[in-house]
């Protein structure tokens, strides 16, 4: 029997002619928005947080929207509750579409984590099983890629984004890692799309997000001025940490007013 050599066949692939930079500038112009991941245990005021930013529609899948009626921002909150994917992705439609006339700035999906587990369900019903069964991870697959379709369709609105989820605590020997209550690699995928992720909790009875990247969480920031920060969970900290609103000297706006008074 004779050994047969088998050619495949060369396959041209496209090639882009690139031009080198010649000059040392970054440039910092972007028309991708911003998106924070903002994580934590159920009532710690994940939503409440979120909701503090301007001009926010909130994406309510769970209904813990109905308790911002005392909001001090509620004269800039916007909400939709869903409940399905198919609600989700006409929202989704409607934003890219009206984009350039909707008042929101800031659009908050609540929660990731609800989201999940709707993406499992219609996945296990295209495929007929149960979730986490499928051959191959096909059904693990095709989660991830819905998921990040759906958070990508998001991004089309051109508006800040905070996706907020849950989290677990990931017990190993000697240590309790907080970790975003997702599949591991949808949870990867999530952490590696965001510009910062954030965990929340309290610190003398009063709530603060950690964007201090340690051994015990998996939060983190491209923002220069977050990282290693933890600060108060609130709008106006988060813009002042970030440069976004200035400093207001308190000693010089009281002499100004007093000089404004004479």
């Amino acid at each position: 029997m004779q050994n047969r050599t088998v050619t495949k066949p060369k396959k041209s692939v496209p090639v882009v002619e690139i031009s080198l930079p010649q000059e040392p500038t970054v440039d910092f112009s972007s028309d991708q928005p911003e998106i924070i991941v903002v994580a934590g245990a159920p009532k710690v005021g994940k939503t409440f947080f979120a909701s503090s930013f301007p001009k926010v529609l909130v994406a309510d899948m769970e209904g813990g929207s109905r308790f911002l009626e005392y909001h001090p921002n509620k004269a800039h909150i916007y909400v939709l509750q869903l409940n399905n994917l198919s609600e989700i992705r006409g929202l989704i439609v409607q934003l890219a579409k009206e984009k350039a006339t909707i008042p929101y700035e800031t659009i908050v999906v609540d929660s990731l984590t609800t989201l999940e587990q709707w993406i499992e369900e219609e996945v296990s019903q295209e495929l007929n099983c149960e979730f986490g069964t499928a051959g191959y991870g096909a059904d693990y697959g095709s989660a991830r890629t819905k998921m990040m379709r759906i958070i990508n369709g998001f991004k089309k609105a051109n508006k800040r984004i905070i996706l907020v989820a849950h989290t677990n605590i990931s017990a190993e020997p000697g240590t309790e890692i907080k970790t975003l209550s997702l599949t591991g690699k949808v949870k990867n995928l999530v952490a590696a799309s965001a510009d910062a992720v954030g965990f929340m909790g309290w610190k003398n009875e009063e709530r603060v997000i950690s964007f201090a990247s340690t051994q015990k969480d998996e939060s983190g920031s491209r923002y220069p001025q977050l990282i290693g920060k933890v600060i108060t969970a609130t709008y106006e900290e988060f813009a002042r940490t970030i440069g976004e609103i200035e400093e207001v000297d308190e000693e010089n706006q009281n002499e100004g007013e007093e000089n404004n008074g004479q």
